[in-house]
């Protein structure tokens, strides 16, 4: 119970930090380094590390990994990343709050969805560890499916609409940041069993560094391309649900035990789900979020793009 606890209070810190980061680091690549090419372009990724914003963003989100990687060490991916998945709780107050401007009651309700679904997912049957490492053949054949799934969404964004070249990308960080949670349970496993001298001397966190470098990059496409209310919804949805994947199938952990332990577990996931496009259908909708929405839709051409500078 003890492990069990500290597991979740680390989830929930990485939560907020990565919440106030994603806030932080998208604003600034939209007063920064703007590339008005589809995606953006790796220069203008360059560019905006320049602005204190980005960079402080960019330390926080480094942090809130390492606060994860303690969570990881005392419970399963399957717990700790439905947790982590919060960080939009985090964000949209954050945001709402620099553009003066108070949380309405859908997006308090959806909050509270988001709230109950991950304490019934949690609270029916705590997901069981499994292997601290895996195999790293396993690891390979991982690191390459991820690999293609985010070359994919790469090439499909260059030719798409903003709306789905933002989800696009999106989905591309989302996998790679899933591949970093399990990496990461991977590296804390190997750390805590082999000692630190034979694990530096290993692949893990070489791989483990290559990997959030990539989704560093990929996040700040994700958030120069359009509104982070269309691209964190579906970072905060796919990303837990790949690291859970990849715990499930290459660190053989597991969630309830019984049928129906498991069907209430995932219909508080699923609720979970629901309350997060709650909130992004809320924010999108222009009621909520106000200029800074109106970057996903091209369809309110110049005074969009003008009303979005405003507010940045």
């Amino acid at each position: 119970m003890v492990s069990t606890a500290i597991a979740v209070v680390a989830a929930i810190a990485a939560a907020a930090m990565f919440g106030v980061s994603s806030v932080l680091m998208f604003r600034a690549a939209n007063t920064t380094g703007k590339d008005r090419r589809p995606g953006g372009s790796l220069r203008s990724v360059l560019a905006v590390r320049r602005s204190p914003l980005w960079l402080a963003g960019a330390g926080l989100q480094a942090a809130s990994f390492g606060v994860q990687a303690v969570a990881l060490a005392f419970g399963p991916l399957a717990l700790v990343q439905p947790v982590a998945a919060t960080d939009l709780l985090f964000a949209l107050p954050l945001l709402a709050r620099t553009q003066a401007r108070r949380l309405q009651r859908r997006e308090w309700s959806a909050a509270l969805l988001v709230t109950a679904g991950v304490g019934v997912f949690l609270g029916v049957s705590p997901p069981r560890a499994g292997t601290p490492t895996a195999d790293p053949h396993e690891w390979s054949v991982t690191v390459l499916a991820v690999a293609a799934v985010c070359a994919t969404a790469l090439v499909a964004s260059r030719r798409a609409s903003r709306v789905a070249r933002t989800t696009l990308l999106a989905l591309a960080g989302a996998a790679c940041f899933g591949l970093v949670d399990a990496l990461s349970k991977n590296f804390v496993g190997h750390l805590r069993h082999a000692g630190v001298v034979t694990t530096m001397t290993s692949w893990d966190p070489y791989a483990l560094a290559v990997a959030g470098a990539a989704g560093l990059v990929l996040s700040q496409l994700t958030f120069q391309s359009g509104a982070l209310q269309i691209s964190l919804p579906v970072i905060d949805t796919l990303e837990p649900t790949s690291a859970v994947l990849i715990g499930t199938v290459v660190l053989h952990e597991a969630l309830a035990a019984s049928p129906v332990q498991l069907s209430v577990q995932l219909a508080g996931a699923l609720v979970a789900v629901v309350g997060i496009v709650a909130l992004d259908r809320a924010s999108i909708s222009g009621a909520s979020l106000g200029p800074v929405a109106s970057t996903a839709s091209t369809a309110q051409g110049i005074g969009a793009r003008r009303a979005a500078d405003d507010a940045s």
